[in-house]
């Protein structure tokens, strides 16, 4: 799809579904953030999330968000959306080298999962490990009965990831 179409940077922005052994130079300072809130409550979540990236907007700097309807399914343990409901997609221009990055990310993601999960929303789950455990139970309340299930059928653990060894 990249190599063929005619607007490269935008392809490169738009669509990060792509998968790369070795992503292009221009996404290696970008980081990624998802957050699914019920379509009924998104204009709310929109106006604090307004506050937030803008009492943020010179420590995080970010390309112009990008919004995307999910579907509503609750057929899954962990649903990304059990109702109808718009993701926020936020493209950081990260310096994850920087503590003082970090640190900003870190207070900033804080709170703008706060405010999503006031609107009955939640994050995607694995584009970072910033959410508290508690705020992860908030948005997944299944998660015990997850990793209990993922215990159950892996006792040894042999599939693993950093991020579920981080909230087990």
């Amino acid at each position: 799809m990249w190599l063929s179409t005619r607007a490269r940077e935008v392809t490169l922005r738009s669509r990060r579904l792509l998968l790369w052994d070795e992503p292009p130079k221009a996404l290696e300072q970008t980081l990624l953030q998802k957050f699914i809130v019920p379509a009924r409550a998104f204009g709310s979540f929109l106006a604090r999330a307004g506050e937030v990236l803008r009492r943020h907007r010179d420590e995080l700097p970010q390309f112009p968000p990008h919004f995307r309807f999910v579907p509503g399914g609750d057929d899954a343990m962990l649903p990304l959306a059990p109702t109808d409901s718009i993701c926020l997609i936020l493209c950081h221009l990260a310096t994850p080298e920087s503590a003082e990055w970090r640190r900003a990310f870190e207070r900033g993601t804080a709170e703008l999962l706060d405010a999503c999960l006031a609107e009955g929303g939640r994050h995607y789950l694995t584009f970072d490990t910033v959410a508290t455990r508690e705020q992860l139970i908030r948005a997944y309340p299944r998660w015990e009965e997850f990793v209990a299930l993922k215990r159950l059928r892996d006792p040894e653990e042999l599939f693993t990831s950093s991020f579920y060894e981080r909230y087990r």
